[in-house]
């Protein structure tokens, strides 16, 4: 399971690096209500298989739906299931 993280996160502990033309963010910083599409990963490896369990695979369509009011949990769409998620892991997940 660690190649498969390693593999998803482009063979490094960490996301990949892109042109500036591809602009990556992570899932805690994107509009709400607007469709993404996951790229990798970048956390905790306990914290990654059990985000890839949930079904957050590179090439898997992802929006943040809403936030409570304080911010946190994020309520997130994925593959037609909603998700609460905390910021943190939320950050962890980066998409195009």
């Amino acid at each position: 399971m660690k190649d498969a993280i390693k593999k998803l996160n482009g063979g490094s502990g960490e996301a990949r690096r892109t042109s500036p033309a591809r602009r990556l963010k992570n899932l805690s910083e994107v509009l709400h209500g607007v469709w993404h599409q996951v790229e990798s990963l970048a956390g905790p490896e306990d914290a990654c298989y059990r985000l890839l369990d949930l079904g957050f695979t590179p090439g898997a369509e992802v929006k943040v739906a809403q936030a409570a009011p304080l911010g946190e949990p994020l309520i997130v769409v994925l593959r037609g299931t909603r998700l609460a998620l905390r910021k943190d892991e939320a950050a962890w997940i980066i998409v195009e």
